[in-house]
């Protein structure tokens, strides 16, 4: 008891100290406070609404003015119903994300500022009102909008929140981090200046600013105004309605930022807009190697066209795609910046010896055909090491090769198996013209008895292009 007590004092101390810095309106009641005890008014005769007065959970507010309401209830679920109320300042919904409210409005209800910590639905019938801002703060929040709102939606210091906008809201503001929204309905101006955000857009988006790291944006609709990015790694993606195209004009991209659009829905750049030949450049590579050291010479030797990218790393192996059994996402968000139709894999000699190794490669490429249900992936069969090399490990190169329980053999055997499982992976075999009479690595064709020389690097290159095609 006196924990509450003390609990409803400092929420009336707090409605105070708002009252100080929030004017007052002729014929409003100053503060409307709903409590779980029955406690005397404060000094300024504040009405105090009691668990007298509250019905499972259901709270009528009566008609009038306010300046303040705040509700301070353990309840799990509670739910408001505002009829012809005005609220001048804000409704204060105490609580935290394990919690849930929900706000009815109707009648000429208006209201200055929603704050809450619980999962909050807000809902709005006949669309004659208006609230000015909801201010969500916590972490891994729900909010659902189903109500028009004039104004904000403000995430401030919030964590995680999923957002889902069903009626006009004139702005989104995300000041938190690692937030969801998803908007089914107009929106006047985004600014997403937090970290690591989705926003989706599947209505008309007149401006949108981005200025976070690691921000996604997904505009799914015709008419999406002006992109403004500077933030670092952010991903823009434009996808129109029955695949029209999308006007490049009024997008600035900088600062590290990326836009993906399909290549039938880029049109034609009338301008000489540096951001918008930087757009066109990227969709335009549909080709993308992921794989170790074998993809990385490709890569530092120059020998990617154009219209090609890859995502190496020298002793690199499947298994490092994942950490403590889940996506490590530093290797997956790296998969938002391309929307390849072709994908060339080459990924096992590292880990050979590890008895998980076709495991995590068969995830792995799992994973990319869920990423990328429309591209093609060339699972290219791996090289042996040359005779005489000093081998990896604990085997010699005739153990590598083809001896051993966990043998390059073996390996290449049960990635072959896997890729007839599916009609988008496509197994290729480009390590003929490199093997000798027993089955392993030309000594002529490499540097250090498992890596090719520079010239085979070249011959390789053919071969793989040969059969993608490119």
């Amino acid at each position: 008891m006196k924990y509450i007590w003390k609990v409803a004092a400092g929420l009336i101390c707090t409605c105070i100290l708002f009252l100080q810095v929030s004017p007052a309106y002729a014929g409003e009641i100053d503060d409307f406070i709903i409590v779980e005890e029955n406690l005397a008014t404060s000094t300024k005769k504040n009405p105090v609404y009691t668990q007298e007065n509250v019905k499972n959970g259901i709270i009528n507010i009566p008609s009038g003015t306010y300046h303040t309401i705040t509700v301070s209830y353990n309840l799990k679920n509670i739910v408001m119903n505002l009829d012809n109320v005005t609220v001048n300042d804000r409704i204060i919904l105490f609580g935290s994300n394990k919690k849930k409210a929900t706000i009815v409005v109707s009648g000429n209800t208006k209201i200055g500022t929603i704050f809450t910590k619980r999962n909050l639905t807000l809902i709005d019938s006949s669309e004659k009102r208006h609230v000015g801002t909801v201010e969500v703060k916590g972490t891994n929040t729900n909010i659902n909008i189903n109500a028009v709102t004039k104004s904000v939606l403000l995430l401030r210091d919030s964590n995680g929140a999923t957002v889902t906008v069903n009626k006009n809201c004139k702005s989104i503001n995300d000041l938190g981090t690692e937030n969801k929204i998803i908007t089914y309905a107009p929106v006047n101006k985004v600014n997403i200046t937090g970290e690591n955000s989705s926003f989706t857009a599947l209505e008309n988006v007149t401006n949108t600013f981005v200025s976070g790291y690691g921000n996604r944006v997904s505009i799914k609709c015709n008419v999406f105004g002006n992109i403004t990015s500077s933030g670092a790694k952010t991903l823009i993606v434009g996808q129109t309605e029955n695949n029209k195209p999308i006007d490049m004009k009024g997008i600035e991209i900088t600062g590290g930022s990326y836009m993906l659009i399909r290549k039938e829905q880029l049109c034609a750049v009338t301008d000489s807009r540096t951001d918008a030949q930087k757009v066109s450049e990227l969709v335009n590579k549909n080709v993308l190697f992921i794989g170790d050291s074998f993809i990385e010479r490709l890569y530092t030797r120059g020998l990617l066209k154009t219209n090609m990218a890859a995502l190496c790393a020298y002793g690199s192996a499947p298994s490092d795609w994942y950490l403590d059994g889940q996506k490590h996402l530093d290797y997956f968000n790296e998969l938002l910046y391309y929307n390849p139709d072709k994908i060339v894999y080459y990924y096992g000699v590292n880990a050979i010896y590890d008895a998980n190794n076709e495991e995590y490669s068969e995830r792995l490429l799992t994973d990319l055909m869920g990423r990328y249900p429309s591209a093609t992936i060339y699972v290219q069969k791996i090289f042996p090491l040359a005779n005489n090399s000093s081998g990896v490990g604990q085997y010699d190169y005739d153990d590598y090769n083809h001896k051993a329980e966990y043998s390059i053999d073996r390996y290449n055997t049960e990635l072959e198996q896997f890729c007839k499982k599916y009609t988008n992976l496509v197994w290729c075999d480009t390590t003929a013209e490199f093997l000798d009479g027993n089955g392993d690595l030309k000594r002529s064709k490499t540097v250090d008895g498992l890596h090719l020389s520079t010239e085979a690097c070249k011959e390789w290159m053919n071969a793989i292009k040969k059969i993608i095609k490119e």
